[in-house]
């Protein structure tokens, strides 16, 4: 959306001066309002569209690695309209530095990937 034309365009510039990041990881997070199956497949969704529009400016696909989390990762457990808006996000991690996993971790997280965003 355009609202987060500014928050993608910090994402870019952060990419842009940082070449030693070899991997982010996009997440998308939702709320609890649907099934389980729908929650997953609209937060896989919504991470590929941050890829999409990073590859659109510029950036890397190889560097980018799209998950989905569903609702299970949720900030606040209450079911009030302002915890619904707080659990629906987007969290941007480093994976990789220099061609190596962070921590040893595995690269998506335990999220579900969202597919490859070179296609």
């Amino acid at each position: 959306t355009k609202e987060s034309e500014s928050t993608l365009e910090f994402i870019k510039a952060y990419l842009m001066n940082k070449p030693h990041i070899s991997l982010i990881r996009i997440e998308g997070h939702v709320s609890e309002t649907r099934s389980p199956e729908e929650d997953e497949k609209l937060s896989e969704k919504r991470a590929m569209a941050v890829a999409k529009w990073l590859i659109e400016h510029e950036i890397e696909c190889a560097r980018l690695l799209a998950t989905g989390f569903g609702n299970t990762k949720p900030i606040i457990g209450d079911k009030t309209p302002e915890a619904k808006i707080k659990n629906t996000r987007i969290s941007i991690v480093n994976a990789m530095i220099k061609g190596q996993a962070i921590g040893g971790m595995p690269v998506d997280g335990g999220g579900w990937v969202s597919g490859d965003p070179c296609n």
